[in-house]
């Protein structure tokens, strides 16, 4: 009875127009290789998977602390207007928990870390009736390291894996900034023993926000800088830390919410990018997420001084032979595999809007990001506004997405001048570097769809698709679903907060978070007395509910 009541609900939703992703097998007749993106650790020892881990980008909450508590006085001086002992307070506290994972002079891991103790010793048949999971077959690299090294030892993995399963071909599944060790392997080796790949959340045209970063060039607008703070804070990842240090009272404080742009402000333009430059451009992995517009400005500065240019002169011939070999080529690398035969498949996700670092942060983006770099070039409108004039009348607007069946049901991307139109997926509600299990599901469907499929071939799988906040479910953009339910991971933040850059990040953001919440009590205070006259009292505004205010000075 239970059994004909799933059936009997499943065929509703289907009809109601409320369908989720649904796959007939969870396994593919070829072996795959996932190529992963960022870990969230790093062993000390690469060969002991005892050893002590070093985390890549979150920090737990007893260090999270320590790095905010000696910072109270200073931030009290900050919100003043004296910036300078914070700011330097803030890099001076944070570095040395990073210290372990930074790469030497010629991009090579110091104190031997990495990630060799969790390769498999011998690899084996894992097919069951003919059949492979997606991670079956996981390769495990370091992803701070050079691409084209991580690439060759790809390149014998695929060997190993073609031997042990007897298979002509592979698929590959490659994540994030896998994707460009995936690339190097192709430019290097050819693509002849690759069916099908997909790539998802790739920065094909590098990320805006390295890019900044590394170029030192910071252009932060009010405007951009006050809807970010606004929705950084709808995300209950940093709601939790906020919410353990203040009153619910304390959210209607206009003054509160001023204090909380002027600290991510600040830390965004000037001491976060320079945390980066100190770990981040160490890794050659980390370089090939920078684009043509900011590569050559980003090595005049990184590597400004002529002393330090030479004693990094192996990194950088690392990071000129990927850039100018494969990361300025990657439509061109695509392409000649797509005329090679291999299927190509693109997964793109959005929703957010980009961290104000240049003219570019208004582009709808997975957050680090933009959709226009992830698809080489699909037309997108600034975030928040529809590429169709508000105020033309419906007539006009079924008849624009009647003559381009590429416009995303909120009018705000039209994939058809992007790379590969008919084989590139948009999930909307994943920031960068999340990837929940239900995304697994759509790359099964691809993979196990008979032929070269595109965006128009699985009825439960469209072009553009929304992902709930659980991150349990995959609906067509557009259907009536209540997504009441919290962000991925707010039950255990740990299982899918981002790691990784993406979780460097997230633990900046949260700290940040940590530390304004000592400046809404100091404001709450004051604002403790009732109010009895003698001037003009500040506005109140819910910060969420109408979260942007006049932008700061």
């Amino acid at each position: 009875m239970k059994k004909l009541l799933s059936v009997f609900l499943a065929f509703c939703l289907v009809f109601i127009g409320i369908a989720p992703i649904m796959v007939s097998a969870a396994k593919v007749s070829l072996p795959v290789i996932y190529v992963g993106g960022q870990e969230e650790f790093i062993y000390s020892d690469k060969t002991d998977a005892e050893s002590k881990t070093y985390f890549t980008g979150d920090l737990p909450e007893k260090e999270l602390d320590a790095v905010t508590a000696g910072l109270r006085p200073q931030l009290v001086s900050a919100i003043a207007g004296n910036w300078e002992a914070y700011l330097e307070g803030f890099y001076e506290a944070a570095i040395p928990y990073y210290s372990e994972i930074i790469l030497d002079n010629d991009g090579l891991p110091i104190n031997n870390t990495g990630y060799d103790c969790l390769k498999e010793e011998t690899l084996v048949n894992k097919a069951v009736n003919g059949r492979y999971g997606l991670y079956d077959y996981k390769f495990i690299y370091d992803w701070r390291l050079d691409p084209c090294a991580n690439a060759e030892e790809l390149n014998d993995y695929v060997d190993a894996v073609l031997e042990v399963t007897g298979a002509e071909k592979v698929n590959i599944v490659a994540v994030g900034i896998g994707c460009s060790t995936v690339l190097a392997y192709m430019q290097a080796y050819g693509t002849e023993k690759i069916s099908e790949l997909v790539l998802d959340d790739a920065a094909l045209n590098g990320s805006d926000v390295y890019g900044a970063y590394f170029c030192d060039d910071i252009k932060q607008d009010p405007d951009e800088l006050a809807v970010f703070v606004a929705e950084a804070r709808r995300n209950n990842q940093l709601l939790q830390m906020i919410k353990r240090n203040i009153s619910p009272e304390n959210w209607d404080s206009y003054l509160s919410v001023k204090a909380t742009r002027a600290v991510y402000g600040k830390l965004y333009e000037i001491t976060i990018p320079r945390i980066a430059r100190a770990v981040y451009a160490t890794m050659p992995g980390v370089w090939s997420l920078l684009s043509d517009a900011y590569y050559e400005d980003a090595i005049d500065t990184i590597f400004e001084d002529y002393e330090f240019a030479f004693e990094n002169a192996i990194l950088i011939e690392k990071l000129n032979n990927y850039h100018y070999n494969v990361g300025s080529k990657t439509q061109e690398i695509l392409t000649a595999a797509v005329e090679d035969g291999v299927h190509v498949y693109n997964i793109v996700n959005y929703g957010f809007h980009m961290i104000p670092v240049n003219e570019k942060a208004n582009k709808t983006s997975d957050v680090y990001i933009s959709v226009e770099s992830a698809t080489l070039g699909a037309t997108v409108a600034d975030y928040g506004k529809t590429l169709i004039d508000e105020e033309a009348d419906a007539d006009a607007d079924a008849d624009a997405v009647e003559e381009n069946p590429y416009l995303s049901p909120e009018k705000d991307i039209d994939a058809s001048t992007g790379f590969q139109p008919d084989h590139t997926w948009f999930i909307k509600n994943l920031e960068y570097n999340q990837k929940p299990a239900v995304v697994d599901d759509l790359i099964t469907a691809i993979l196990n769809f008979n032929g070269y499929t595109n965006v128009f071939d699985i009825e439960t799988c469209p072009q553009y698709l929304y992902c709930t906040n659980d991150g349990l479910e995959l609906t067509a953009l557009g259907d009536t679903i209540e997504d009441d339910t919290e962000t991925p991971g707010s039950e255990d933040p740990s299982e899918t907060r981002p790691s990784g850059l993406a979780g460097f990040f997230d633990f900046i953001r949260r700290i940040i978070n940590t530390i304004v919440s000592f400046v809404r009590n100091v404001i709450s205070y004051g604002q403790s007395k009732p109010f009895t006259g003698g001037g003009t009292q500040e506005p109140v505004t819910d910060p969420v509910t109408d979260p942007v205010v006049d932008p700061l000075p």
